[in-house]
């Protein structure tokens, strides 16, 4: 049995009575059945708990997968380990490689291990402005990387010896000296 609303009074009445003991409405009529008044306390409580679910689910899907037992690394995305030759792409990369003996101001290289140095001509590097000495680094160690498989290449003046310029193959990173 539900209490209902009775319309003409306001009475509370339960929905079995014949009529309202207080007004005498008969119950032949639909009496209109009281909605129960929701406090705002605890619809801020349901809502709170629905935005923690959802940040929790949403945490847990942002968050690598740890199953692996602690100490067993996990499997992760692979990196690039030559980002330079992806950058020009394999075509490229291999005209460079192939065109790094006739280069204009390359006098020598020689690697060691995945390390080459090159030995350059001092009075073209220093004619050139910075972003044509950024390209020929990055180019002689673009074509290095391909045809040498190098991880780390210096490009040094031919007279001097001197530290002229740096590629980091792993980062495509040039450094001017």
């Amino acid at each position: 049995m539900a209490l209902v609303t009775c319309p003409d009074c306001g009475s509370e009445v339960s929905d079995a009575a014949p009529a309202c003991p207080k007004c005498g409405r008969p119950a032949s009529k639909p009496l209109v059945a009281q909605v129960p008044v929701t406090h705002g306390k605890r619809n801020g409580c349901l809502m709170l708990f629905v935005a923690t679910v959802v940040l929790i689910g949403i945490g847990q899907i942002a968050r690598p997968s740890s199953s692996a037992a602690p100490g067993v690394p996990t499997a992760q995305a692979p990196v690039d380990s030559t980002p330079g030759i992806t950058r020009v792409g394999l075509k490229r990369a291999a005209g460079d490689w192939a065109g790094l003996r006739t280069m204009p101001g390359l006098a020598k290289w020689t690697c060691q291990e995945r390390t080459c140095v090159v030995m350059y001509d001092p009075a073209i590097w220093g004619e050139a402005p910075f972003d044509l000495k950024r390209d020929i680094t990055a180019g002689v160690g673009i074509a290095l990387a391909f045809g040498q498989h190098a991880s780390y290449v210096e490009l040094h003046d031919n007279l001097t010896n001197a530290e002229l310029s740096e590629y980091l193959v792993r980062s495509d990173h040039v450094a001017i000296k």
